[in-house]
C-alpha cells in the first residue's frame, strides 16, 4: 500500500482475490489494513441477534465477561503499552506498528537493543506535531472548506488515520522519543492549535505561510522545535536518515486495505470519515471475506496489523480481555456481512 503512484498489477489483484479461496468468515468490524506483506486491520465481532433495548451498564457488564485467548499477539514482536495523551491514538497505534515492523525486519536493531536490554521507543509526537503542521497547511489552502463539521469553530479535531503517520514519516522522518517531548497538557495545545485557525478564519486570512508559523509557535510552546538532526550511537544524522538508513522502514511497501460498498472492489478509494482530513484516496477496497483472509494471512505469516476503528463505540472500550466487540444489540443483522456493515459504518 502507499505508493501513492502505484497501481497493483492483475497479478497481484489475482493473488489477493486466491487469498480468500477455501475459506469462510462471518464479520468484521473496524476499517483498515495495509496490504500483503504487512497489513492495517479490523477486528472481528460477535455473531448478533439483532437489536435490543440494552441500557449502558448492560453493555459493559457483558464486555466485562470477555476474554482474550491467552495467545494472543505472543507471537508477534511488539513493545510496550504506552499511554496516550488526547486524540493522538493514530499516532500511537501506527508508531506502535511501524516499532513492531523494525523488530520484525531488522535484525541489527533487534541485536543491538537485545544487547544493551533496551527496547525501541519512538516518539509519536514527534509525528503528532509534523501532522498540526501539514494539517493547518491544507485548512489554509483550502480556505476552511471540505472539511466535516464537528461543530462551532473549526471543522477539524486532533485525530487522524495510520496513512497520516506514513505521509509523515516518509516527510519528515522520525526521532526516538528520548529526542521529543509529550504535552503537559495536550487539550490546552490543541485548544490553542484551533484558536489559531479560528482567528485566520474569521478575518478571512488564508496566508498558509503565516498561519503555519503561528501554529507553530504553539506547538514550540507546549512541545518543542522538532530537532533538525539527532545523535544515535554516537552518529549524526536527520529523522529521516534515522527512519531510512538506521530503522530502515520501508514505507513504500505498505497497502491500506479497507472493504466497502461504496467503493467499487479491486480499486482504490476514499473512506469518506472526519479524520481523513485531506481526503486519501489510497484505498485498496476488496469484498470482505477477502479482506479478512488478508488479516489472517499477514498474521499468520508474522506481521503486525494497525487498525482505524471508532474507538467511541461502546465496543472499542478497552476491558480487561483488551479486544473491542461488538455488542448483538447494536447490530442490525444476525451477521455483520457488507451490507451490515455498510449501514452500520
Amino acid at each position: 500500500m502507499f505508493a501513492r503512484s502505484h497501481r497493483p498489477s492483475q497479478d497481484r489483484a489475482r493473488r489477493l482475490r486466491a487469498a480468500a479461496l477455501g475459506r469462510t468468515f462471518t464479520a468484521a468490524a473496524g476499517w483498515l489494513l495495509p496490504g500483503l506483506a504487512t497489513a492495517f486491520l479490523g477486528v472481528a465481532p460477535l455473531a448478533a441477534q439483532g437489536r435490543a433495548a440494552v441500557s449502558n451498564a448492560e453493555r459493559e457488564a457483558f464486555f466485562d465477561t470477555i476474554h482474550a485467548p491467552n495467545w494472543l499477539g505472543t507471537d508477534i514482536a511488539h513493545t510496550s503499552i504506552k499511554t496516550q495523551r488526547g486524540g493522538t491514538c493514530w499516532s500511537f497505534a501506527t508508531v506502535s506498528w511501524l516499532e513492531s515492523e523494525v523488530l520484525r525486519g531488522n535484525e541489527a536493531i533487534r541485536t543491538a537493543l537485545g544487547a544493551q536490554r533496551r527496547e525501541l521507543d519512538l516518539s509519536e509526537y514527534y509525528v503528532v506535531y509534523w501532522g498540526w503542521v501539514e494539517k493547518t497547511r491544507e485548512f489554509a489552502t483550502r480556505k476552511g472548506q471540505g472539511f466535516h463539521d464537528r461543530g462551532p469553530g473549526v471543522p477539524l479535531g486532533d485525530g487522524g488515520l495510520s496513512h497520516d503517520v506514513i505521509r509523515l514519516v516518509r516527510q519528515y522522518g522520525i526521532v526516538p522519543e528520548s529526542d521529543f517531548v509529550q504535552p503537559e497538557n495536550s487539550g490546552q495545545m490543541t485548544e490553542e492549535v484551533l484558536g489559531v485557525m479560528a482567528r485566520h478564519r474569521e478575518a478571512g486570512d488564508w496566508d498558509a505561510d503565516r498561519m503555519v508559523a503561528e501554529v507553530r509557535a504553539v506547538l514550540d510552546r507546549h512541545l518543542k522545535n522538532p530537532p533538525a538532526n539527532i545523535i544515535v550511537d554516537g552518529k549524526t544524522m536527520t529523522p529521516q536518515q534515522y527512519a531510512t538508513d538506521v530503522l530502515q522502514l520501508k514505507l513504500d511497501d505498505y497497502w491500506e486495505v479497507t472493504s466497502y460498498q461504496s467503493i467499487p472492489f479491486w480499486g482504490r478509494g476514499e473512506v469518506d470519515v472526519p479524520d481523513n482530513w485531506w481526503d486519501y484516496k489510497g484505498y485498496y477496497n476488496v469484498p470482505l471475506e477477502t479482506y479478512i483472509a488478508i488479516m489472517n494471512y499477514a498474521l499468520d505469516h508474522g506481521y503486525s496489523v494497525a487498525i482505524d476503528t471508532d474507538w467511541g463505540d461502546l465496543g472499542a472500550q478497552w476491558n480487561g480481555a483488551g479486544l473491542a466487540v461488538i455488542h448483538p444489540s447494536l447490530v442490525s443483522g444476525k451477521v455483520t456481512d457488507e451490507a451490515v456493515r455498510e449501514i452500520e459504518f
